[in-house]
């Protein structure tokens, strides 16, 4: 890989005992609108906003996701509303893990009703045969967001 400096650097398996260790992806998004996707990621899914910038008429929004009992970043997402012309796409979806069930109800069916018409529901919920019950829901650029929980409940359910 070839630095802007015009020197080049390799890796090379003698220079080092193992591969540098990745410790977060992060995606970058475009955004249709910051003020709301901020809103949706922080009033309905638990992230709050680290960088709004700037910060008097954010165009970018770093967002984090943390664990509340230890305050680990489990997640960022990034996202810009100038960087990438036309209407915001990925072919794909964003898995957002919200853990066991537990002994409760499903905490996928409480997030739904709690979002009320902020949910656009895609599909789902349902459980698959994989261990999960899961649901796609639609962010206010158009991303479908995957709300997703471990559970004993049956396929098909």
């Amino acid at each position: 890989m070839a630095a802007q400096s015009g020197h080049t650097h390799h890796y090379h398996p003698s220079m080092h005992t193992r591969p540098p260790i990745v410790r977060a992806v992060t995606p970058f998004l475009a955004a249709r609108d910051i003020g709301a996707t901020v809103a949706f990621y922080t009033t309905h899914l638990g992230f709050r906003a680290v960088t709004l910038h700037p910060p008097e008429k954010p165009t970018l929004a770093i967002l984090d996701a943390t664990d509340p009992a230890t305050g680990t970043r489990l997640g960022s997402l990034m996202f810009d509303s100038t960087l990438w012309p036309g209407e915001p796409a990925m072919t794909g979806q964003l898995h957002l893990d919200l853990g066991p069930q537990g002994t409760g109800s499903s905490r996928v069916a409480a997030l739904l009703a709690c979002m009320g018409d902020a949910a656009k529901v895609e599909w789902g919920p349902e459980v698959f045969d994989y261990g999960r019950r899961e649901c796609s829901i639609k962010d206010p650029s158009g991303y479908s967001v995957v709300l997703s929980e471990e559970t004993d409940d049956p396929a098909g359910e």
